[in-house]
Parts: structure tokens; C-alpha cells; sequence
């Protein structure tokens, strides 16, 4: 189990970095017709397919059985409302999300008016547009948060810091609870997490951030993006809020009876489990970003 969770964490890691390298490579070159940033767009779009297929499959558990095209249409609808500014004049950083959430809102609109136009009988209209809704606004709205922090000021290193402060502190909490773990941190809805873990991954939170920081400053030509304090601030905050959405998803997989979210990831299960951390911490790392980035 360890040995594959490393082979495919660096298999995933590496093959993240080759996407974005690309589009750092082709930076301003990107032939007429094709949107800015081609790899993180078909990175973005295979991921919240993904997430959607196995959030459906969780919610069919509890005989929930959301539209099909609703929610796959949806949120590559939404995915693709990132880039719509890149085709307008404006380059403003919350134009980019306003376009996306507007999206949002359409789709849960939409998703009203399906039910309203599918009713015959009542006692399951409310409870499908609500795990639609649900649905659109967990891998959505948080995942506009999660694609905006590439167009950030130095972005690469946005990016990297807020990956690096969810999933090192994903990896200290798993390592420190195995060596060090005695007190249940939340049994109810994660049995295995413990207290120790908690602080260890929060070290590992802040320890991979300042150490993304501190590498994207001496590779830039640009000004530092933050000092270390900024950069320890950021990456305790972010950790912390990622491991409150690593236990989000364990309530959803425990209310729907679910171990795992399914096993198309070896070592880690499926794709909800891997981006449970990332998605959830997204908007407070936006926000950190633009408040103390460059």
C-alpha cells in the first residue's frame, strides 16, 4: 500500500508539472484558436469529469440519481467559464471568477427548472436539484477558486504552494499518524486520523510552502513572492483548512457507505480522494494569495 501510494504520488506530481511546463513553454506562443494554458485546461477538465463520475456514484448509493447531462455539462461548462475572459479585453483577476460563478448560478437555475419540468409526484424533486447543487458548487465553484490561482501574480509558484500546502499536509498526517498517532482526532468520520498526524501534516504544510516559496525565488528573475513568515502564515492556514476538506469528503463517503470515492487511483482510491484537500482549501488560498502575494 505505502509503496504504491509513492509510486503513483510522484507519478501524479510528475505528470502535473510536465502539463504545466508545457504551458509555461508556450506562454504567449499559443497557436490562434487554442485558449491560453491548453494543458491546465484539459488537466482541469479530465479531473472535475472524473470527480463528477464518482460524486454520481456515491449519491446512487442513497438512491440519489442526479441528470447526467445537468452535471457533466455543468461543470465543464463552468471549467470553461475560467477561460472566457482570455477572449475579452479584460485581464482582471475576479473578472476570471466572475464569469465562473455566474456560470454556476445558471447551471443551479437550470437544474431548478429540470425538476419543475420533469415533476409528477412529489418526494424526490427537493432532494436531486439539492445534490445536484451540491454537486456543482463542491467541484465548481471550488475548483474556479483552485484554476484562478494560475493567473495570480507568479502563478506557477501560486499554484505550487497551494498544492504543496494541502498534499504535503496530507502526506505528514499519514506519515506522522502511522509513527506517532494515539489520540483520535474525529473517529466518527475518519477512524484512523489522529491528533499526532494533524500536528505533523501542519508542519509539512508550512515546511512544503516556505520551500516552494523560497526555490520559485531563486528560479524567477521576479521579486520573492512573500517573505518566510508570509509563506509559513499561508501554508499553516491552507494545510489547516485542507484537512477540515479531506474530513468533508470522508462525511460524504460515510453517509453514502463508501470507503473510497472508487479505486481509479491506486494507493489513494479515486479522484475525489486525491482532490478532497486541494478543493476545499482553494478559495482561502486565492484569497492569501491575492491579499499577501505579489
Amino acid at each position: 500500500m505505502l509503496r504504491t501510494r509513492l509510486w503513483m504520488g510522484a507519478l501524479l506530481i510528475a505528470a502535473l508539472a510536465a502539463g504545466l511546463w508545457i504551458d509555461e513553454r508556450l506562454g504567449p506562443h499559443v497557436p490562434a484558436g487554442i485558449p491560453p494554458y491548453p494543458c491546465w485546461l484539459a488537466i482541469s477538465l479530465v479531473v472535475m469529469i472524473g470527480c463528477c463520475r464518482e460524486l454520481r456514484q456515491l449519491m446512487r448509493r442513497r438512491d440519489i440519481r442526479t441528470s447526467r447531462w445537468v452535471t457533466y455539462g455543468g461543470l465543464i461548462a463552468i471549467t470553461l467559464a475560467n477561460w472566457i475572459p482570455w477572449f475579452r479585453s479584460s485581464r482582471q483577476q475576479f473578472d476570471h471568477l466572475t464569469w465562473a460563478l455566474a456560470t454556476l448560478c445558471v447551471v443551479n437555475m437550470i437544474v431548478l427548472l429540470r425538476e419543475g419540468w420533469i415533476f409528477r409526484e412529489s418526494g424526490s424533486a427537493v432532494i436531486t436539484a439539492g445534490a445536484s447543487m451540491l454537486l456543482t458548487f463542491y467541484l465548481g465553484a471550488l475548483a474556479a477558486f483552485l484554476i484562478e490561482l494560475r493567473w495570480a501574480n507568479q502563478g506557477l509558484i501560486a499554484l505550487a504552494a497551494h498544492i504543496a500546502a494541502a498534499k504535503c499536509g496530507d502526506t505528514g498526517a499519514y506519515f506522522g499518524g502511522r509513527a506517532f498517532g494515539r489520540h483520535k482526532l474525529c473517529s466518527w468520520l475518519s477512524p484512523n486520523k489522529t491528533v499526532e498526524g494533524a500536528v505533523a501534516g501542519l508542519i509539512a504544510s508550512v515546511l512544503g510552502t516556505v520551500a516552494v516559496v523560497a526555490i520559485g525565488a531563486k528560479l524567477s528573475s521576479s521579486p520573492p513572492a512573500m517573505d518566510w513568515p508570509m509563506a509559513a502564515m499561508f501554508g499553516l492556514t491552507v494545510g489547516a483548512l485542507a484537512m477540515v476538506g479531506d474530513l468533508v469528503e470522508s462525511l460524504i463517503k460515510r453517509d453514502c457507505q463508501q470507503k473510497d470515492a472508487s479505486d481509479l487511483v491506486p494507493g489513494f482510491g479515486g479522484v475525489l480522494d486525491v482532490m478532497d484537500s486541494p478543493l476545499f482549501s482553494a478559495p482561502l488560498a486565492f484569497c492569501l494569495w491575492v491579499w499577501l502575494g505579489p
